[in-house]
């Protein structure tokens, strides 16, 4: 491989073709398909020859089929974009390659994509990529080479600041949770980056996410076997809310409480997702709609067996066991039932002062005294809790609720 300017030729006023030599250097050589190739380079001489030097180890590489080190596939990432461009046109470099030159904007479309073709959801895909994007744009991160770690934990540490808005309100900055959040979603891409061999290696590897119990912002609580009785029975014989009948979303909780369900879950559920006959019971969730991606089996007792039997009796196979609203409003669904059965066992405690008393005032109230919450996600928290009280085992404990790791919380912070 040959380093050299190469003539230049322009016309004069007259006419004349006047030659000179090109500002950049060139690299003058036969890649691996004898083809004569001349690539400019740089102004400096000094630099160029280092760049020739990497694309003659290159072009090696490339007719012999070896796998490319890491050293030189970082040095890759640093070379102008239209050298790669070309080196990538040749064929000398492959086309995965130049992708961590290209905007983050378009690899994440690309992430969003092979998120789909693993058989994600479009949900889950577009949420983890959303993430990504807030992240990368409050970075102000528009290429793979400007991602830094001490760039990221700086200015996504800013949106954890509280600010006052035109009005001199405090809006609060984004809990520990959810910058574990934005970081998880943006590992998860850099990872992805390198496996499909478009970067070399993660700048984000090394980060680790917030201890999220010191910034606790929606603690939840377990709900009593009491307020569960008054809220299932209330609810029962309600009016339809949400576009559910009382029937169907006192069904809805029931099945929350006994198997610990997500709200997403369950509102992946179909008719063929129960098997409802036979001395064992139970419900599937699909790997497609469950937090840890794989499809689990859960018992369901015989009783509440026979109330799904009837709740799904006429419905098709494929057809939505529950029309749960979305993440909003499922949560102010919960919450207007537990203000009426907070309601009727108010009025039924009238003349009770002292059970009232008892019961620190917040029986069925969304928020207790400690400031903890009865959202949807709280009726996970129920069937978990109640695995402890209960005695049962840890293993099976951390099985049924489908966590990673054997805990004693609720583990996650989705509704």
């Amino acid at each position: 491989m040959k380093v050299r300017k190469m003539p230049v030729y322009e016309t004069d006023d007259q006419g004349a073709k006047i030659k000179h030599l090109s500002a950049k250097w060139y690299a003058v050589f036969v890649d691996s398909s004898e083809a004569l190739r001349r690539l400019p380079l740089l102004e400096d001489r000094k630099a160029s020859e280092e760049t020739a030097r990497t694309i003659n180890a290159m072009n090696s590489i490339r007719a012999s089929g070896d796998t490319m080190p890491p050293d030189l596939a970082r040095y890759i990432e640093t070379m102008p974009p239209v050298i790669r461009s070309k080196l990538a046109e040749w064929g000398i470099l492959s086309g995965s390659r130049v992708a961590a030159t290209q905007p983050l904007a378009e690899r994440l479309t690309d992430w969003t994509t092979a998120l789909l073709a693993k058989g994600n959801t479009a949900r889950h895909a577009e949420l983890v990529t959303s993430r990504a994007r807030k992240a990368f744009a409050a970075c102000r991160f528009k290429l793979w080479t400007d991602i830094s770690p001490s760039k990221f934990q700086s200015h996504v540490a800013d949106l954890r600041e509280d600010r006052k808005d035109a009005r001199g309100d405090t809006i609060r900055g984004i809990s520990a949770q959810t910058f574990n959040f934005y970081l998880q979603a943006v590992r998860q891409f850099c990872r992805w980056m390198v496996r499909d061999g478009r970067a070399s290696e993660s700048a984000l590897t090394h980060l680790r996410g917030l201890n999220v119990r010191t910034d606790r912002r929606h603690d939840r609580r377990a709900l009593s076997p009491d307020e569960l009785r008054w809220l299932l029975n209330v609810t029962g014989q309600s009016a339809e809310r949400f576009g559910m009948t009382g029937a169907a979303r006192a069904m809805l909780y029931r099945l929350a409480v006994e198997t610990g369900l997500r709200a997403a879950e369950l509102r992946s559920l179909t008719r063929s997702s129960f098997m409802l006959e036979g001395p064992d019971p139970s419900v599937t969730i699909a790997a497609a709609y469950a937090k840890n991606r794989r499809q689990d089996t859960l018992p369901l007792r015989a009783n509440t067996a026979a109330l799904l039997r009837e709740h799904l009796a006429g419905k098709m196979p494929h057809a939505q066991a529950f029309t749960v609203p979305n993440r909003t409003e499922v949560s102010r669904m919960l919450r207007a039932d537990l203000a009426d059965a907070r309601r009727a066992w108010l009025e039924s405690h009238r003349n009770a002062q002292g059970a009232l008393e008892g019961q620190g005032g917040t029986f069925l109230a969304y928020r207790d005294g400690a400031g903890r919450y009865a959202d949807f996600h709280a009726l996970r928290h129920s069937f978990i809790t109640g695995l402890v009280t209960g005695g049962v085992n840890p293993k099976v404990a951390q099985t049924l609720a489908r966590h990673s790791v054997i805990t004693y919380g609720c583990g996650d912070g989705n509704g």
